[in-house]
């Protein structure tokens, strides 16, 4: 295994830690890699590591897909059905007027049961 440090235009530091390196591949003598790991040096906690990328849990639940219409022009759109806080809303967008969101449903466990 082979250490590389590599730094960011927007600054962040990298250390890649690269496996398997093949005694050569057709891509003009450059050696082949099998496996590539990338830690990055957390800079607010001097020296800390952290691999990326960062998980991040949803504050909503997709629930379907359906059909909607637009509020200012009443065209037909896609829209998505999504639980957040308990509640039901419906996010669609339209291609002149943007995104929209609205609150369909103020119980979200009565609205699946149903």
């Amino acid at each position: 295994m082979e250490l590389y440090r590599a730094v960011l235009a927007t600054g962040v530091t990298f250390l890649l830690a690269v496996t398997g390196l093949g005694s050569g591949s057709p891509t003009r003598g450059r050696p082949s890699v099998t496996a590539l790991t990338y830690i990055a040096l957390d800079s607010r906690h001097a020296g800390a590591m952290s691999e990326l990328p960062t998980k991040r849990d949803r504050d909503e639940v997709f629930v379907e897909y359906t059909k909607s219409v637009c509020p200012v022009c009443k065209a037909v759109v896609d829209a998505q059905v999504n639980i957040r806080d308990g509640k039901v809303y419906l996010r669609k967008r339209c291609r002149d007027h943007g995104r929209f969101e609205a609150l369909v449903y103020g119980d979200a466990q009565m609205y699946m049961d149903t």
